[in-house]
């Protein structure tokens, strides 16, 4: 809630709730819920409910937990709360939000919510929009192996997997450096790699340890050949300043020689440097050993080679192992995008070469001194509580093409170590354990609205009894608020709801309705007649239609332009005035009962719900 912004968020806010106790609240929360959908998100202030009022207001420190029954309201009163959060605590904003939905069209669903607020530094994405990929369509994983790799145990093998590439010496290694001698000993390199790993740098930065502890021992031993004696000159406190220490960073990008040339060129010591450098036998030796990697490379090799999983999976069984094996250029999955963030956070970023090194230096300078100045001049005009010194000097940088003048939005969104002021996950009870991981890289602050319900999780596994077993891997402590009133639904639908599950052996959390007068109606009809039936409940209908399906194939081609065709997993966190469901114990026995839940439940007026006379055959739909 920008303070510039012609609605004052908190202003309205208070209007919302007393409007909720005024005498006309009623008829216009009436109206609202008995609206036709138009296909987006609308704010709420004017409709605030007394409970959705006091979550929004819950104070921003840790992890709020909302959650309730379909219908209650836990996004829009997620999406409220972060509003209110940077409005009451400006200190968030210069992170920006981060909203994880569960699909693309939630995401389009809730997208004007936040700047009619005011706020326009958000972020949407699923979580699988966290780390980049080439691919623009995921593959889809077989149930099992997705369940594998949503795993925890992904990150013992993931750093075993890493640590493997940071290979000891069996026996010494004779290298040849200007027709000199030198011997690249074991201890030497365990040496190099314990000091490496003991930095507790990720694998790309340690390198430049492991490097220089190598090289040290290689230039004392050329030295002594080649003068007498080694080189044992003191370290230096400034370690730029320090030639081996240099090199050791330049081997990483294969730019030494510049290196070399801007450091004192007459002394035997920097020659040696010299000499070391265009060893092709030091090269390779000492690259082999620790090579820069990326995570695409590790999880592309690591699934590929059956004695890299071995070792990286010592103790797994064979079966499981081989969950993962595929080949080399296989396509991304979606689950594989978890995978490649944990690994990015064990190897930190690729090295840069020196030009990049530049620039970067050279862009952090400009922003410091852009920050100081404009911190000194919001103070000379009493302004520092209006405006933050970091928002001025972005606008009014006076390097302005060292500036990333970007909105901070594009600049988060394109940046996957972005550190977020505020983060909300929503359906996040299908969030897999190393999904969490991958969230909370992006929210240092725990500074979390995280939406769900554990009735309505995805998939044939058994689902947690409470939000402890979800979250308890992950937070040391978190809140939780429970929303009690559908605003979505019809009553007649949640009872129709309830008794379904129940049909299936499953009981859900009890609800009240805001209204009742919705209607459901079951038919058996011929394949062939479907799209008739679909015309003819569009023709009905004040306002959206969708088609909820385990198998939609090819039926959208087969319907009316204006209806949508979704599966309940592309179901989740969106509503329709109609919804038509096709073969219900087909969703239930394919994707279990938290996918029918959703997709009983995402109906405003009419639920019709569809037996074909000849049900497509079943194939494995996420």
């Amino acid at each position: 809630m920008d303070g510039a912004s012609d609605n004052d968020s908190g202003a309205e806010l208070s209007v919302g709730a007393e409007s909720a106790r005024a005498g006309d609240s009623v008829d216009l929360l009436s109206r609202v819920l008995a609206a036709p959908r138009t296909g987006r998100m609308r704010d709420i202030v004017s409709t605030l409910q007394g409970e959705q009022d006091r979550i929004i207001r819950t104070p921003g420190k840790g992890a709020l937990v909302v959650t309730g029954a379909p219908g209650t309201g836990k996004t829009v009163v997620a999406l409220h709360r972060a509003a209110y959060l940077l409005y009451t605590e400006p200190v968030r904003r210069a992170g920006g939000v981060l909203v994880v939905g569960p699909n693309a069209g939630f995401l389009r669903y809730i997208e004007q919510v936040l700047p009619a607020l005011g706020e326009t530094d958000v972020v949407l994405a699923q979580a699988t929009d966290l780390y980049p990929v080439d691919e623009a369509v995921l593959a889809v994983e077989y149930p099992l192996v997705a369940r594998l790799k949503g795993d925890l145990r992904m990150v013992e093998l993931l750093r075993r997997a890493v640590s493997d590439r940071q290979r000891l010496l069996a026996e010494p290694v004779t290298l040849l450096i200007e027709d000199v001698e030198v011997v690249l000993r074991p201890e030497i390199v365990r040496r190099a790699r314990d000091a490496a790993r003991a930095s507790g740098e990720p694998h790309n930065q340690a390198r430049d340890t492991y490097t220089e502890v190598v090289l040290e021992d290689l230039l004392d031993q050329f030295l002594s050949a080649t003068s007498g004696g080694p080189s044992h000159s003191e370290p230096t406190p400034n370690p730029d300043n320090d030639p081996t220490q240099r090199l050791s960073s330049a081997l990483a990008d294969g730019l030494a020689k510049e290196l070399i040339d801007e450091v004192d060129g007459g002394t035997s010591r920097t020659q040696a440097l010299a000499a070391l450098h265009r060893s092709v036998d030091v090269r390779r030796e000492v690259n082999l050993r620790w090579m820069p990697l990326t995570p695409e490379k590790v999880l592309r090799d690591l699934f590929a080679d059956e004695d890299q999983l071995r070792a990286a999976a010592p103790d797994w069984r064979p079966a499981d192992r081989a969950m993962l094996a595929r080949r080399r250029d296989a396509a991304w999955t979606r689950e594989d995008i978890a995978l490649l963030d944990e690994l990015a956070a064990l190897l930190g970023p690729p090295p840069r070469g020196a030009a990049d090194r530049a620039t970067a230096a050279a862009q952090a300078a400009a922003q410091h001194e852009a920050v100081r100045f404009a911190s000194d001049t919001l103070r000379a005009f009493g302004m520092a509580e209006t405006l933050s010194p970091d928002e001025l000097a972005r606008r009014y940088g006076v390097d302005d093409h060292l500036v990333d003048h970007r909105p901070l939005a594009e600049r988060a969104a394109a940046d996957p170590s972005w550190a977020y002021g505020h983060v909300i996950v929503d359906e996040a009870q299908d969030l897999t354990p190393m999904q969490w991981r991958m969230v909370l890289r992006r929210c240092p602050s725990r500074s979390l609205t995280i939406v769900g319900d554990l009735d309505q999780r995805s998939g044939v596994a058994a689902r947690p009894r409470t939000w402890a077993d979800v979250l308890g891997p992950h937070l040391s402590s978190w809140r939780e608020e429970t929303l009690t009133v559908n605003y979505r639904n019809p009553g007649e639908h949640l009872e129709f709801a309830r008794h379904r599950l129940r049909e299936v052996g499953v009981d859900i959390t009890a609800v009240d309705s805001a209204r009742w007068g919705g209607t459901i109606s079951e038919v058996e009809i011929a394949d062939t007649d479907l799209p008739a039936l679909v015309v003819e409940e569009l023709d009905a209908c004040q306002g959206t239609l969708a088609v909820v399906t385990g198998e939609p194939g090819a039926l959208a081609k087969e319907l009316p332009a204006d209806v949508t065709v979704v599966t309940p997993v592309e179901a989740k966190g969106l509503e329709f005035d109609t919804v038509v469901v096709l073969d219900s114990d087909d969703i239930v026995d394919r994707l279990g009962s938290g996918d029918l839940y959703v997709t009983l439940t995402r109906a405003t007026q009419r639920l019709v719900l569809v037996r074909r006379a000849t049900p497509c055959a079943a194939a494995y739909t996420p």
